[in-house]
């Protein structure tokens, strides 16, 4: 049960493990239910990765649950914007869960596709984890690739990106080389 002395990144560590076993379970779960509220009551210490997680816990524990909501919205207005797109950092000691800003960013961007697919920063976001890209076609790490690769799958199924009609031309010197949609 976390206390006012558990650190940060331990109630983040939490919030994944009450999410995982919330979407496991697919039933309601006294246990998880317990730990979402206990979260929910230290909130203001959560990364917003694990607060972006105790809304996804919450949304399936208790579906129309308005704490969902005001969780979301933290969420949205609590954005770093620059020239890049919006993203979310972990403050403090990030190294303990892997939590770097693309994997923040990440699992907000998951969490605001099942939760508010219509957020403006929605697409702000997608754009800074597609920016923020390797030269090599990666991001940081393994586990961040895989993070990033989850939340854009889902951005763009919640969007109806998959659902993209577009005509497209190629030219090369004023001559049509390839066409089609």
């Amino acid at each position: 049960e976390p206390d006012l002395q558990t650190e940060a990144w331990r109630l983040d560590q939490l919030a994944f493990l009450t999410y995982s076993m919330a979407n496991a379970l697919r039933t309601p779960d006294p246990s998880v239910d317990y730990a979402a509220a206990a979260l929910y009551d230290r909130q203001e210490r959560l990364s917003p990765w694990g607060k972006a997680l105790l809304a996804l816990t919450l949304n399936l524990t208790q579906p129309g649950d308005t704490r969902v909501q005001e969780l979301v919205s933290d969420l949205e207005s609590g954005a770093l914007r620059s020239a890049t797109g919006a993203s979310w950092d972990a403050p403090g000691e990030n190294w303990y869960n892997w939590s770097t800003p693309g994997f923040s960013t990440a699992i907000v961007v998951y969490a605001l596709a099942r939760l508010d697919p219509a957020a403006p920063v929605l697409t702000d976001a997608v754009r800074y984890l597609v920016l923020s890209r390797g030269a090599n076609g990666c991001w940081q790490s393994s586990y961040e690739s895989a993070w990033v690769l989850f939340a854009l799958s889902e951005a763009l199924t919640a969007t109806g990106d998959l659902q993209a009609d577009f005509a497209y031309e190629a030219e090369l010197n004023g001559m049509v080389v390839a066409s089609g949609s």
